[in-house]
């Protein structure tokens, strides 16, 4: 089975970074939602998919809120507000 593991950049910074990547040409930018990868793709067996799934979510709600603060700081250094 392959797995990879990407966070959603969420708005407003999302759209920005979006209209960034059109902006340089890039048109995959239409088609793959802005995200951050994690882990790239990988193959890794059915069995462990539990053990996996149980970890990655530990490790979400380990980081949830740190987020929510690094993106507000990551707005506030980009427009200066």
């Amino acid at each position: 089975m392959d797995i990879g593991v990407a966070i959603p950049v969420p708005s407003p910074w999302g759209d920005e970074l979006r209209h960034a990547r059109l902006g340089f040409g890039d048109e995959q930018a239409r088609a793959i939602p802005t995200h951050i990868t994690l882990v790239p793709p990988f193959t890794m067996p059915r069995s462990a998919r539990g053990e996996v799934a149980d970890h990655l979510a530990a490790a979400a709600a380990a980081t949830a809120a740190r987020m929510d603060d690094e993106m507000a700081e990551l707005h506030r250094a980009v427009h200066g507000d």
